[in-house]
């Protein structure tokens, strides 16, 4: 278990570098644009910025892939595995947050900076799902808190296609890891959100920008939903022996899938429109 955990927190940290490595030394030297790069709606608006945005994102991805593989030799079991799912939430969550500070001093939207020649459309986000992703993450942590006592020292984490469990985890370094990691992702999207909230808006990342917010709002009631949902299955078979039939898993995985994308079908047929309109 504790091999596999660092095999599973190197191959995070993995994927952090070579995506780190990717923004610094390509990335940052193209102009803005929609498919490679840290791609936040407020790095397209000057090539400056998003410079800034690839390059800093980077540098500090590389600094935590070093991070991990240095815990990896104090540090085993799942908690590792945690620390590298949580590092690298909070360098996105981080980073989107002071990127909108410097895209405020950059384009004249605060004092200080440079006054802008044009006023652009600006990016609005839904409050009320932002609140309700929130709701339903804090009945999860309390379903999670009242139900702890009926659940075994050590329970399964894990089943087969057949069902039948195939890994198990200490009750309690379950709770932890899954809280931790439900309330990360739940930061990262609410990050995300404020750091696009209000920001301009260029005509030729309209589509991209519109679809991307509109996805990280569907995804902050897809994950809480999934975290309730893969919550249950466990409490449920540990605690009562009883195990959901294979067909809710089917439909329940399937709707969360194909919703975001659906989304992301709709975006790119906009952007053919878009392309096509542009030609014309």
């Amino acid at each position: 278990m504790n091999n596999m955990c660092v095999v599973v927190a190197y191959f995070i940290g993995l994927i952090d570098l070579i995506a780190s490595l990717v923004c610094i030394f390509k990335a940052s030297k193209l102009r803005p644009n929609t498919y490679l790069g840290f791609r936040i709606p407020l790095a397209f608006l000057t090539q400056r910025i998003w410079r800034k945005v690839n390059v800093l994102s980077g540098i500090l991805g590389t600094i935590n892939f070093a991070t991990i593989v240095a815990l990896s030799l104090l540090m085993k079991g799942i908690y590792l595995v945690v620390y590298a799912v949580l590092s690298t939430i909070l360098i996105i969550s981080a980073s989107s947050l002071y990127f909108k500070r410097v895209m405020e001093l950059e384009t004249g939207r605060e004092e200080g900076g440079v006054h802008p020649t044009e006023v652009l459309p600006t990016i609005e986000i839904n409050v009320k799902i932002a609140l309700l992703s929130w709701v339903i993450t804090s009945i999860l942590i309390g379903l999670i808190l009242i139900s702890r006592p009926q659940l075994p020292g050590v329970i399964a984490v894990h089943f087969d296609a057949k069902g039948r469990p195939n890994a198990f985890m200490n009750k309690d370094e379950f709770i932890i890891s899954f809280t931790s990691i439900d309330l990360g992702l739940m930061i990262l999207i609410t990050s995300l959100l404020y750091s696009v909230k209000g920001t301009p808006s260029l005509k030729e990342f309209e589509a991209y920008n519109r679809s991307l917010v509109s996805l990280i709002q569907l995804f902050s009631i897809c994950i809480p939903l999934l975290f309730t949902y893969v919550y249950l299955i466990i409490y449920i078979y540990n605690a009562f022996n009883v195990m959901i039939p294979v067909i809710v898993y089917v439909v329940v995985i399937l709707s969360l899938i194909l919703a975001p994308i659906f989304n992301i079908i709709k975006y790119v047929r906009e952007e053919k429109t878009r392309e096509t309109n542009s030609r014309v």
